[in-house]
């Protein structure tokens, strides 16, 4: 067997491979179904009146017969229910549509998929699926189901992981190539299909997953191995994790900040020593961008909170100071530093805070008029007491001396002796003051301003050094509160 390793995949075709594999990642995420849409349908009990798992598991069995009729190939019944999971996981639907709704991504899928000559016309799958409706039912369905996908239907799904994977699998095996049977896999990922549950699963993981069970039947170790270092490349490291960071503070100043605030890309990558360059920044910064639909300026808990602040102080005869903004952001944000936190609702975790704070302060008065918002804002009781438990439990973890607090040692910016040098000169060099004319009558206004400009100059004149404070303002550094310079 051959020696393999990381260079093992990376001929000229194995680039190529990889490359579409990266493409594909990057696209999956987009055309997954909601999973809290998936979750709800898997949660609601069998009835007349709402879609449960059984019904759409029965609907995508349909799809697959009439792909079966109509000789279309395994992409057309893949992406068809693709497009059929994601809509159900946006649409509250009811089960005497489903039929309709299930003709309709057929036919999106095939007029994708299929060439022209064998897509069927909508006449004969409706006479085939006895779906009951009529041809102006569908157009309409067709169209709600684009708008609602946003035209986005060429979805990435597990088949072209599928096929993509096998294709790298066999171009790197010195096996016999029919060994690997992708017709079986494509009837494996059929069978997946018709199980709402792997809707939820990320399509590269699903292809993965079943490949590497038909390898493990097949007992190649050759292949295993190729597998490995493809499960390998699909994985999103932790590495990225640092440039991401860096990425969404960039992305967040632009939003938030005055542009004179707003630090420079470089700088930033300095400081967070998150070692990538400028250039990897705005990779990243795009792809995140794009992922996120270029939907960058959310709704969220600090928005809440200080709505919440002003509607309380608005009605109180309470002294205004008591109820303290600046302590509540820093609760929200020891908040933020909990993935849990992440998971709830931006206005229910801003009403927790204030809960807390005014029970703190014990006014009754305080308490009623927050009752008032909460029940304005229609937050179910259970939730919200959830919610209040977890975040009183984190304040406490986080006031406690056994926390882990951040380092409140003053940051420094460390800079090389050339750097220094520089720094030494522009900043510490001597002022050029204006040259005193002689023999020149000033007014009294006049004279008080030189004597401040000569005042200035005998200060920045002065043989003691100035101190880490001084120094800090007359740079007028917003990131460091200390430089240091080689000696």
């Amino acid at each position: 067997m051959k020696d393999l390793g990381a260079e093992y995949l990376a001929g000229r075709e194995g680039v190529q491979l990889f490359g579409l594999l990266s493409l594909y990642l990057e696209q999956e995420q987009r055309f997954q179904p909601r999973e809290k849409g998936l979750s709800l349908i898997e949660a609601t009990p069998e009835n007349d009146n709402t879609l449960c798992p059984r019904l759409r598991n029965a609907k995508v069995e349909d799809l697959r017969s009439l792909t079966n009729f109509f000789g279309s190939c395994t992409e057309t019944f893949v992406l068809a229910v693709n497009i059929l999971d994601r809509f159900l996981a946006l649409m509250k639907v009811k089960p005497k549509h489903l039929s309709c709704i299930g003709v309709c991504c057929f036919l999106l899928a095939a007029r994708i998929v299929e060439e022209e000559c064998n897509i069927p016309s909508t006449h004969d799958v409706i006479r085939i699926s006895q779906c009951k409706c009529t041809a102006s039912d569908i157009k309409r369905m067709e169209k709600i189901i684009s708008e609602k996908l946003h035209y986005e239907l060429e979805a990435t799904t597990a088949l072209n992981f599928l096929h993509l994977y096998h294709t790298i699998v066999l171009c790197h095996t010195s096996e016999r190539k029919e060994i690997l049977s992708l017709d079986k896999l494509e009837a494996q990922l059929k069978a997946c299909n018709c199980r709402l549950t792997f809707s939820k699963a990320r399509p590269s993981i699903l292809a993965l997953c079943l490949l590497n069970l038909e390898v493990e039947t097949l007992k190649s170790l050759e292949l295993l191995e190729i597998l490995l270092l493809v499960k390998k490349h699909s994985k999103v490291k932790p590495k990225h994790l640092s440039c991401i960071g860096v990425c969404c503070f960039l992305l967040a100043a632009r939003i938030v900040e005055e542009e004179c605030n707003i630090p420079s890309t470089h700088d930033v990558i300095r400081i967070s020593q998150c070692k990538c360059t400028a250039s990897d920044i705005k990779r990243m910064e795009k792809i995140i961008s794009e992922k996120l639909h270029y939907e960058l300026e959310a709704t969220t808990a600090l928005n809440f909170l200080h709505l919440y602040h002003t509607i309380v102080l608005c009605h109180t005869s309470e002294r205004k100071e008591i109820l303290s903004l600046d302590k509540l952001e820093a609760q929200l944000k020891a908040c933020n530093c909990r993935l849990t936190f992440s998971k709830a609702r931006p206005s229910i975790l801003a009403l927790c805070l204030l809960n807390l704070e005014v029970e703190t302060l014990k006014s009754l008065e305080l308490l009623e008029i927050l009752l008032l918002v909460k029940k304005h804002s229609k937050v179910n009781d259970a939730e919200f007491i959830y919610w209040r438990e977890l975040v009183s439990k984190c304040l406490a973890e986080y006031s406690s001396p056994e926390c882990c607090k951040p380092d409140l040692k003053k940051l420094v910016w460390i800079v090389s002796r050339r750097t220094a040098q520089n720094l030494h000169n522009s900043y510490y060099s001597v002022p050029e003051l204006p040259t005193i004319p002689e023999g020149t009558c000033f007014d009294e206004s006049e004279s008080e301003d030189s004597c401040e400009d000569m005042s200035c100059g005998e200060e920045s004149l002065g043989s003691s050094p100035l101190s880490d404070q001084e120094s800090t303002f007359f740079f007028n550094f917003k990131v460091a509160q200390t430089l240091c310079f080689p000696s």
